[in-house]
């Protein structure tokens, strides 16, 4: 078992676990290391919300041919990982501005489902969180969604 993180504890860099001592061998790398990875599981535990690389990671990985994604996490709307990244997972159906002009949530219409979940382990949960452990496995004909453009008005015929 290999295990990455941009900033591993103890590094001061790491907000989370500044100076604590790591339970494994945790190595310095980004989302990039994926790329050689594609005949183990990729385990993405607590993705940051509303950054990036936990997408660019789950598209690298289907890219480099990865066929299961273990993820512990909320699913979309929780704390963990961005719109892309639940877009990618199959855990959101709907771009929430082209179908109902929410403007503070991201156009998610581009952005193709590459995984679906095969099963979820309830974990044991801290109070008001609902992080659990879930099992995708890759679609090898990844899904887009309904392409609408948000400024299109609709109008009736007469």
């Amino acid at each position: 078992m290999f295990a990455f993180d941009i900033d591993p504890a103890p590094s001061s860099a790491n907000k989370w676990f500044a100076g604590a001592r790591p339970w494994h061998r945790v190595e310095t790398a980004d989302h990039t290391v994926v790329d050689q990875s594609a005949t183990r599981t990729l385990l993405i535990a607590w993705p940051t919300k509303n950054e990036a690389w936990a997408s660019a990671a789950l598209e690298r990985y289907h890219t480099a041919g990865g066929r299961c994604v273990a993820y512990v996490g909320e699913l979309n709307g929780g704390r963990t990982g961005d719109e892309a990244f639940h877009a990618h997972l199959g855990n959101i159906v709907l771009c929430l501005q082209c179908e109902y002009g929410v403007l503070t949530s991201p156009c998610i219409c581009d952005i193709q489902q590459l995984w679906t979940r095969q099963t979820t382990v309830v974990l044991p949960h801290w109070p008001g969180y609902n992080d659990d452990l879930h099992i995708y496995i890759r679609l090898d004909r990844p899904t887009a969604r309904r392409r609408r453009c948000p400024l299109r008005v609709r109008r009736r015929r007469s």
